[in-house]
């Protein structure tokens, strides 16, 4: 699992895909500094959140939402192998109508056959605390929280510039990636990244992403763009493509 081939914005991205599924209006990505020199990385969300059930099935590997046709992710892997494919450890809290319940796929879990940790409502809170003490997770929503990056987060001379370029690099492929949400034109979502010192308990400042859309230029790269085209045969008017050359 630690071996599939996610680019590390491409693994925060699909996380993020679970949080728009769940109806999300905010979205927080989180770099954590940690005292060890570790970096850690938390996904919050203020979506419908998932009961004790749904969370035991979301945790679980191959999970059936193939048939959920209005979902961006469809195969019930992406928080699982995302996640994975960066992280040493990730914990999963999340709230459904005021109940609030977590698990957590750890290395010891792991090691023995893919054995989920569950933790109690104290639990909850105090993972909740460690990484988002200050966004609401009392009646609904979801955290995700990746802990000990291993590709991208660890052994650097200075973690905290180090995050920074991180949050850079996020900044650039999430706005492009979800321009249509940040935009509204889809359904309006806000994404915000920052870092946080785990050892102070502080934020900094935040950023709050604009959309990055590749198609929003003032002028074409050639008179005749863009331009519209059409499929022959029996679909010619029900699918249509528009080509752009780009300036």
């Amino acid at each position: 699992l630690r071996s599939i081939g996610y680019t590390f914005e491409a693994a925060v991205a699909d996380v993020i895909d679970n949080s728009i599924d769940a109806k999300g209006k905010n979205v927080l990505v989180r770099i954590i500094t940690k005292p060890d020199g570790y970096l850690d990385l938390a996904i919050w969300d203020d979506g419908h959140g998932m009961s004790a059930a749904t969370l035991k099935e979301a945790m679980r590997f191959g999970a059936d939402v193939a048939s959920e046709i209005e979902r961006l992710g469809k195969f019930g892997l992406g928080l699982k192998l995302a996640s994975l494919s960066q992280a040493r450890e990730v914990n999963v809290v999340t709230a459904h109508r005021g109940a609030v319940s977590a698990r957590g796929w750890l290395e010891h879990g792991i090691a023995r056959g893919f054995t989920s940790t569950i933790y109690d409502a104290q639990e909850c809170r105090r993972l909740k605390a460690a990484v988002i003490p200050d966004r609401d997770l009392n009646t609904s929503g979801t955290v995700v929280w990746w802990s000990r990056l291993y590709r991208v987060g660890h052994r650097q001379a200075d973690p905290a510039k180090h995050a920074q370029k991180l949050m850079r690099r996020l900044e650039t492929y999430l706005a492009l990636s979800f321009h249509r949400f940040l935009s509204g034109r889809a359904r309006k979502v806000t994404i915000t990244l920052d870092i946080f010192d785990q050892k102070s308990r502080k934020a900094g400042i935040p950023i709050v992403l604009d959309p990055l859309d590749p198609f929003a230029y003032e002028r074409s790269g050639h008179i005749d763009f863009p331009a519209s085209m059409f499929c022959e045969g029996e679909h010619r008017d029900k699918i249509v493509v528009t080509a752009h050359v780009w300036p």
